[in-house]
């Protein structure tokens, strides 16, 4: 193990907007070339609104999963994976 490892959160927190961000292009950029040829077809919308969804889903895990890593670190958990 490093000896000159920081403590922080900085890169979780980099590398966690990032792919936000890659996320929500991604859904830009299938979708807003779409809703203007879908011509009212509801079938169309419900499987952009399904797909969005589930875009939508993995970005709240991703978040969920950040908050939970930045919660362990406040606590000390890279002081304790060096008793190991």
């Amino acid at each position: 193990m490093r000896k000159n490892t920081r403590k922080g959160s900085r890169g979780a927190v980099v590398s966690a907007l990032a792919v936000l961000a890659l996320m929500a292009g991604l859904i830009l950029l299938v979708f807003l070339p779409v809703l203007g040829e879908a011509g009212g077809e509801i079938s169309v919308y419900l499987a952009m609104g399904l797909y969005a969804a589930i875009i939508l889903a993995a970005m709240a895990g991703l978040a969920a999963a950040l908050g939970q890593r930045l919660r362990e670190l406040k606590d000390g958990e890279e002081d304790e994976a060096k008793k190991y």
